[in-house]
């Protein structure tokens, strides 16, 4: 029996916002990650309910027209951050895993927050991955 999803315009609406709301707060939380509590896994594990909550109002067709991630690469992605991380501060003289701070443009930050990102990327690409494969294995 071919059954139809019911067409919730309302639920639609106002999960499109709160998705907005969930995903700019796990940016927050990356960013706060090195001074305040938060980080690269809680604003991860944020990210990714922000876009499992468009998961489960839209169907998985739908998402993946409009966001075609592939969660597998953003898991390697991330992997790469804490060995750029490392390699900079090497090439800075220091140890390979020390914390070093890096102009850019007139701006200064320490490399924590590329390793924050990578544990970012790495939870956001693993989380979904094994929620899709949850939610593909029930169909």
């Amino acid at each position: 029996m071919n059954q139809q999803r019911p067409n919730n315009i309302m639920l639609q609406t106002i999960v499109r916002a709160i998705s907005i709301i969930l995903f700019s707060f796990s940016i927050y939380l990356l960013f706060a990650g090195n001074d305040n509590p938060g980080g690269g896994f809680i604003g991860g594990l944020m990210a990714s309910l922000a876009i499992l909550t468009l998961y489960l109002v839209f169907d998985i067709q739908t998402i993946q027209k409009y966001f075609p991630l592939n969660y597998q690469a953003i898991i390697v992605t991330g992997l790469f951050c804490p060995v750029i991380t490392g390699v900079i501060a090497m090439i800075k003289g220091h140890g390979f895993f020390t914390l070093v701070d890096i102009g850019f443009g007139g701006w200064t930050f320490s490399t924590s927050i590329l390793f924050e990102l990578g544990v970012f990327l790495v939870v956001v690409g693993a989380v979904l991955t094994i929620m899709l494969a949850i939610a593909e294995d029930d169909e």
